[in-house]
């Protein structure tokens, strides 16, 4: 008797935790919860090149980085710092090539800014995209990626888009915020 009464108490605490955590997530992406206020996306970007620079070594990647001009959004900084990591970490990811090349550019066209996040690897298509927001196995590759997931939810939180761009043989994400 006992320790089912021990047994139910730790089930109790573990709901709070989860109800909890669901609550958090939930706020993540309330408008009215988060503050708001101009990021300056270049600088967020060269400070992620500079922050990933250990990463980028110890999987071989050269980075091209090219910023046409500085461009502000309105936003939550620290949810747009997460997507823009995400998205870099999906593709690093994906590409088990040894030493290739990754271009992060950026840009202001019309009412969006564009960040481009392009490999050399493998080609990138609007499939593949797809399937790595499903958690569907397909033989023995999982295709699921929970970066990718949350930087598309938060680019899309704040009025933009994310998809597969391609350009001079190579191949990745393009993220649009408005601004």
């Amino acid at each position: 008797f006992p320790v089912t009464i021990q047994f139910l108490d730790q089930l109790v605490v573990c709901s709070e935790t989860a109800t909890q955590v669901v609550q958090d997530f939930r706020r993540f992406f309330d408008m009215n919860q988060t503050p708001h206020s101009m990021v300056d996306l270049s600088h967020l970007l060269s400070d992620l090149q500079r922050a990933f620079q250990t990463v980028f070594s110890r999987h071989q990647v050269r980075v091209e980085f090219k910023l046409k001009q500085p461009a502000k959004v309105l936003g939550d900084p620290i949810q747009l710092e997460s997507a823009l990591a995400g998205a870099l970490q999906y593709m690093l990811k994906r590409s088990s090539q040894q030493s290739h090349e990754l271009l992060l550019s950026a840009e202001c066209r019309g009412h969006f800014f564009h960040v481009w996040m392009l490999d050399d690897g493998p080609e990138l298509t609007p499939v593949d995209f797809e399937l790595a927001f499903t958690r569907i196995e397909s033989g023995s590759t999982k295709h699921f990626s929970q970066s990718l997931w949350l930087s598309r939810a938060i680019v899309e939180h704040h009025g933009g888009a994310m998809n597969v761009h391609q350009e001079n043989g190579k191949t990745g994400l393009s993220l649009q915020l408005p601004t």
